[in-house]
């Protein structure tokens, strides 16, 4: 079963033959349908149940129906497929539901089945190109830090209750993101911060599912990304889908996306003259970073964040404005955040900071390669003050890697790369065989008090739950080699 599925312990069953009543399906013939119990939804044939529909969908390489003899033998009680695979599964002892887009109904019959609520829990989305999963996990811990019990999913791990996994895509599909919204449901969240990723959108990942209030929809990228941005995601921005927005406008395709908005909407900017309605000032501090968030009516809230700069700031703005948009009054996030002292939330892989023993160098680990995306890494730490921070690259693939040299300007010395590949014209760079010498290195040049981003974008996929809790084989990684190096 993929790890990171989670369903409802108690569904209620649903009847098969109200369900081709409820969508206007044709019933097959030489089945009671009236008799057929369901109590699940699911496209994947590794996480069927016994009482599922299977929704055969097409694939990029592979038909859902391929695998109509193994599911059936799993239990499953009906197949929903469209044309093609209704051909494959000709001679099944259970009902096939003919439809011609069975990947556009996943998420409504996966709803129905489920009972999914939007007041229970109250959803919160999260989407932008940086920043998605740092405010959603900024929100579900200011909620928790209120005293609202909520559920998380994120492109690192799910969480419902005392339970965790580990995530293999940022948006579950649909069926399992309705059955996650159920679980939650069954333990008493009240909310729940989803990430929303492009994917997601595109995919049809959200049908069914109504949010209470979707943002920050922090942007940086091309022009070219920031037209395919808007398209994606103004579709996040209409009642059907949304009930309130949060829409930061220092970016233009921000801003456009507050004319395009079907419902109403919040502006947050960190730009002092930007007229939003929400404003962010922040300064750097030992250990972080403090912030003010300021807003109409007299509305304020200032804390601090364990994590360096203006993406931290704007973080950590973005969540306390999506939960006082969503109803919560700032004196009461005020008064959470007082009582614990501001927001010390790990998220692994996050400029995720990693100590060396005694006064050693701080390493900070981060999954984005994208050279835009580590140059604001590096400025952030900058921002913190002291000396420029070294880099220590090792990126998935070979392509483009010379575009790491243009970073030399933020960094101690050349930029480290781990690569085996044999690269022409980057005099900017210096290349290392694995990461845990490219990290004694680089420990080693920026001695006591120095600090090292450390740019891992495999850090994801390599963590593992070990009895219930996350394994994080790259932070091992990073101490091993801070303590090979005599930190």
């Amino acid at each position: 079963m993929p790890t990171d599925s989670i369903r409802p312990h108690h569904a209620a069953a649903r009847i098969l033959s109200e369900m081709c009543a409820e969508f206007g399906l044709n019933e097959p013939e030489g089945f009671d349908l009236e008799a057929i119990e369901v109590t699940g939804v699911s496209s994947d044939h590794r996480s069927v149940e016994a009482g599922d529909v299977f929704v055969a969908i097409p694939g990029e390489r592979t038909h859902g129906a391929e695998f109509l003899d193994e599911v059936v033998e799993a239990g499953v009680v009906a197949v929903l497929t469209d044309p093609l695979g209704a051909e494959r599964a000709a001679e099944l002892d259970v009902p096939v539901i003919v439809i011609d887009e069975p990947r556009l109904a996943l998420g409504h019959v996966a709803k129905w089945v489920y009972r999914t609520d939007p007041e229970e829990p109250r959803l919160f989305g999260v989407a932008g190109t940086i920043g998605k999963t740092s405010v959603s996990y900024l929100v579900a811990d200011l909620f928790g830090r209120i005293g609202v019990a909520s559920g998380l999913s994120t492109s690192i791990a799910r969480r419902v209750d005392e339970q965790r996994v580990i995530a293999t895509l940022t948006t579950p599909e649909a069926d399992d993101l309705h059955a996650l919204v159920a679980r939650m449901r069954e333990v008493a969240d009240r909310v729940a911060a989803i990430e929303i990723s492009g994917h997601a959108l595109s995919g049809q990942r959200l049908a069914g599912l109504e949010f209470a209030v979707v943002g920050p929809f922090t942007f940086t990228g091309t022009d070219a990304e920031a037209a395919d941005f808007f398209e994606l995601h103004r579709q996040l921005l209409d009642p059907e889908v949304a009930s309130t927005g949060v829409i930061n406008v220092d970016s233009l395709v921000g801003r456009d996306l507050v004319e395009a908005a079907r419902i109403p909407v919040a502006t947050l900017s960190a730009e002092p003259e930007s007229g939003a309605d929400w404003r962010v000032e922040w300064r750097s501090v030992d250990g972080g970073t403090e912030f003010t968030v300021r807003g109409h009516d007299d509305r304020v809230v200032t804390s601090r964040i364990t994590k360096p700069g203006r993406l931290a700031a704007v973080n950590a703005a973005a969540a306390i404005v999506m939960i006082a948009e969503g109803g919560w009054a700032t004196e009461q996030i005020q008064d959470a955040l007082d009582r614990t002292g501001g927001f010390d939330v790990p998220i692994p892989g996050r400029l995720e900071r990693v100590c060396a023993g005694g006064d050693g160098p701080e390493v900070f680990v981060d999954v984005d390669e994208r050279p835009e995306a580590i140059r604001g890494s590096l400025q952030a730490l900058s921002e913190a003050g002291g000396d420029a921070p070294h880099l220590v690259v090792h990126p998935s693939g070979a392509a483009a890697i010379e575009r790491f040299a243009q970073l030399r300007e933020l960094t101690a010395k050349k930029p480290i790369v781990v690569t085996d590949a044999t690269i022409d014209g980057a005099p900017g760079l210096r290349l290392a065989a694995d990461a845990a010498a490219a990290l004694q290195h680089a420990s080693r040049d920026a001695g006591r008090g120095g600090r090292i981003l450390f740019v891992e974008p495999r850090a994801d996929a390599l963590r593992e739950l070990d009895e219930g809790e996350v394994v994080d084989p790259t932070v091992e990684l990073v101490r091993d080699a801070l303590a090979d190096a005599g930190w």
